[in-house]
């Protein structure tokens, strides 16, 4: 979490100011259905909707609505040389409706340096804070 504002400084230092900058702020929300949320095998899915070890599995439903929400914006100037420069921020937001564990989002911080058609680099920083896991309870113990 350090990172952040030592990435957002130096991304802001290296625009050129004098430069076309263009920018672009996107918003894309989505509903989707997934009938296997863990991705269990058939066994253990099985096992799951007959009610087989019930302390086994932290979830409330093999099944859920997913919402995802994604803010993207980037920004597109020339720098290192006149060569094209992609700085882009993201934050992703994925809603469980029944299984409030799973929810999640993440934040991206990135940038792209472009040197030819054909070369190119990037930096990015990730940061997801709470990753669901599939939390087994073991049943021998």
């Amino acid at each position: 979490m350090k990172l952040i504002p030592i990435i957002l400084i130096s991304l802001l230092l290296s625009l050129n100011l004098f430069a076309e900058i263009v920018s672009n702020f996107k918003i894309d929300i989505t509903n989707s259905y997934n009938s296997n949320v863990l991705k269990l095998s058939d066994n253990d899915l099985k096992n799951f909707k007959q009610d087989k070890n019930p302390e086994k599995y932290t979830i409330e439903s093999s099944d859920d609505f997913i919402t995802n929400i994604r803010l993207n914006f980037t920004l597109k100037h020339r720098f290192f040389f006149n060569h094209t420069q992609i700085n882009k921020l993201s934050l992703k937001y994925n809603k469980y409706w029944n299984n409030e564990d799973l929810a999640y989002y993440y934040l991206n911080i990135g940038t792209t340096q472009y040197l030819s058609k054909k070369i190119n680099f990037s930096i990015n920083y990730y940061y997801y804070p709470e990753i669901y896991s599939n939390r087994y309870y073991s049943v021998l113990e």
